[in-house]
């Protein structure tokens, strides 16, 4: 083996370990003798060197071909059915192609390269420096202002690679140029508007505008409305400096911090790549005139003043007017707003609007979601071990969004399970195959056997049981209080009462059916002791104290006393006055002695009232042990970590994690089932 490997290592070096050093001596060798038969007639002898510098340039040229097949084939075995994004580039490689050679822009029909790409730098920088006619003032507003504490410590300790930003107040211009990508909306798309445009900014440009919304998200809050939420959380990188231009100044934000904002915005540029393509760049150039007509005055001002002070433009000619009942003059209202009249039920935002969130007709648009992202993989072969890739990092996502807020009907569970399983056993494959392990055995966790799948019913009610306890667990949002004037509230504010009756009822009467297992789940943590029922309430212990002493709970004079009612502070240091409604018997001294035992590690303090989840380390709903917790999963004895090892492909341990259950098609397993 020595010999072959000395040797082998020298045929590399010499033969193929040049292929492209020969391919190229042969393509010149062909050239040459190209140029000699173009000035004379080629003789016996040359005619046969002609041919063998044909035979070798083809050779060599099909012998890089094998060596980049055999690379890939050799980064495909490494990491072709992990979670990569090599992996999703193949998987998805027969997308549709996004290539434009054609497109009509108001009305005209360009089919040229130079004029769709002239067509389109024109439509946008048309519609970036377009007039809009009116710009509000907002100088007489009375807005909050941050202190001057806060309004330094956005202007400190900006990171080292911003160095030069921070001192100077700019950047090369070249930083902040945008590429504008044109991604179809719909399929056979052709005019302008079928076109979705996407910004790619430079990294560089990326970090610096993440680490300014960082910083300002920090006290954003104090100066955005409660009403204004997708401001404060969830907004994209540029929402920040769109907010800034119109109220940084009314706010106290430091003239630093001014500076920064303004050279980011003023030093942008676009440049629209099309089909590659990269026309010259332009800037944008928005402005603001002075009038605009109003015949719907008060719905006008509205508008107005949401763009002046949010900086957001509401497009009317893709906006559509729902009423709600019966709602006379809706066709007039929408033609003199210039936007489409719908009815409900909708869709707003992904989700249904105004539809019975029972029916299953509700769930159509994931289930079709799901069979177009099949239909790209039935084109290929993917083996078992990238299929359980597939579903657990694209199939299982889809339809978490809805899951999120809706109850899902079973029949619709099990219709897509049954795509998730179908498409486990028998990938691409119109007939069906053999389910060779239980679907349950499969949704359990790896270390059980199973493969990690989640249940689409229990993954359901986490995330709606994570409803109970953000209203439990955040302050003062807005659709808190919306829920709170709805059904009202109980237990010092943590819960909503009961949700009764059949109708009018909306998302939350369902929302609700997880609160059992959500305050099971929950603690309550005492600081002041104005919103802990002393008697009620799971405070100390696993079990409220009416439960764990009932016999001192009917002795109670004030059975829904607060904690801090019960607390006496004129007791040396603080101590517990139980307030009984008669004196205790000689027998009860020892169930007293039990609770003052039980409650000597806990006293009043000055931090607020707060919600604990009891199965996180960190005390806050985490969606994957909330779901462990309802699947009741325990650790088993399965051996998983003999199996799933980083360094094994994937397909590879699929087929020992068949293999350990004695599940293999072998020959007589086969012959049994016929």
């Amino acid at each position: 083996m020595k010999v072959v490997k000395q040797n082998i290592k020298v045929w590399n070096r010499e033969v193929f370990g040049r292929v492209e050093v020969n391919k190229n001596s042969a393509l010149q060798q062909l050239e040459h003798w190209d140029g000699v038969e173009s000035e004379r007639r080629l003789s016996m002898a040359e005619a046969e060197q002609i041919k063998e510098a044909k035979d070798a340039f083809y050779k060599w040229v099909l012998m890089e071909e094998i060596q980049w097949r055999q690379k890939s084939r050799e980064l495909w075995l490494k990491e072709g059915d992990r979670n990569t994004g090599y992996f999703h580039r193949m998987a998805n490689a027969h997308r549709r192609n996004n290539s434009l050679d054609r497109i009509t822009i108001n009305g005209e029909m360009l089919t040229e390269d130079q004029e769709v790409r002239e067509g389109i730098v024109n439509a946008f920088q048309n519609l970036l420096s377009e007039e809009t006619g009116w710009r509000a003032d907002i100088e007489g507003l009375q807005l909050k202002q941050l202190n001057s504490r806060e309004a330094e410590n956005l202007e400190e300790e900006v990171m080292e690679l911003f160095k030069e930003f921070f001192e100077y107040g700019s950047f090369a211009k070249s930083l902040n140029t945008t590429f504008l990508v044109l991604i179809p909306k719909k399929g056979g798309a052709d005019d302008l508007g079928d076109f979705r445009p996407i910004s790619l900014l430079g990294s560089l440009y990326k970090l610096l505008a993440k680490v300014l919304a960082n910083r300002l998200k920090k006290v954003l809050d104090r100066v955005v409305s409660v009403d204004q939420n997708a401001f404060v959380r969830g907004r994209q990188i540029l929402d920040a400096s769109l907010v800034a231009n119109e109220v940084l100044r009314k706010m106290g934000f430091g003239s630093r911090w001014e500076e920064w904002m303004r050279w980011c915005i003023s030093t942008a540029k676009f440049s629209i790549l099309i089909n590659g393509f990269q026309p010259v760049s332009f800037r944008t150039q928005r402005g603001y005139g002075k009038e605009i007509p109003s015949l719907l005055i008060f719905l006008f001002w509205i508008l107005a003043w949401f763009e002046a002070a949010s900086g957001l433009r509401i497009n009317l000619a893709k906006s559509v007017l729902i009423p709600v009942g019966e709602v006379d003059g809706m066709e007039e209202l929408a033609a003199e707003l210039g936007c489409k009249l719908g009815a409900l039920p909708a869709v707003y935002l992904g989700l249904p609007l105004g539809a019975n969130h029972k029916n299953a007709s509700s769930w159509d648009g994931v289930e079709e979601r799901m069979r177009r992202r099949l239909a790209q993989w039935k084109r290929q072969y993917i083996s078992k071990g990238g299929r359980i890739t597939l579903i657990k990092s694209t199939l299982a996502s889809i339809p978490i969004y809805l899951l999120s807020l809706i109850r899902i009907p079973k029949v619709v569970a099990k219709r897509i399970e049954k795509i998730q399983r179908d498409f486990l056993w028998g990938g691409g494959s119109l007939e069906g195959k053999v389910h060779l392990i239980n679907w349950q055995v499969v949704c359990s966790p790896k270390e059980e056997g199973g493969l990690g799948i989640r249940k689409i019913d229990l993954l359901n009610k986490t995330l709606l049981g994570k409803w109970v306890w953000r209203y439990a667990y955040e302050k003062d949002n807005l659709w808190k209080k919306a829920i709170g004037v709805k059904y009202g509230q109980e237990g010092c504010g943590w819960r909503t009462k009961e949700v009764c009756g059949p109708y009018g009822v909306g998302l939350w009467k369902e929302i609700m059916k997880e609160a059992e297992w959500c305050w099971e789940s929950m603690d309550l943590k005492v600081g002041k002791g104005n919103r802990v029922l002393f008697w009620m309430d799971k405070w100390c212990g696993n079990e409220a104290l009416s439960q764990t002493f009932p016999q001192l709970f009917t002795l109670a004079g004030h059975k829904n006393a607060k904690v801090c009612e019960v607390w006496d502070s004129s007791l040396g240091q603080g101590g517990w006055n139980l307030s009984l409604a008669r004196d205790f018997n000689d027998w009860e001294i020892d169930q007293i002695g039990e609770m003052l035992n039980l409650l000597k590690d806990f006293r009043i303090s000055q931090e607020e009232d707060s919600v604990r989840w009891k199965r996180e380390g960190n005390g806050v709903f985490g969606a994957k042990g909330a779901y462990r917790s309802l699947s009741g999963h325990s650790v088993g004895a399965f051996p998983n970590r003999r199996i799933w090892m980083d360094r094994v492909p994937t397909k590879v341990s699929f087929f020992a994690w068949e293999a350990a259950w004695g599940k293999i098609l072998t020959l007589d397993k086969l012959q049994r089932r016929g």
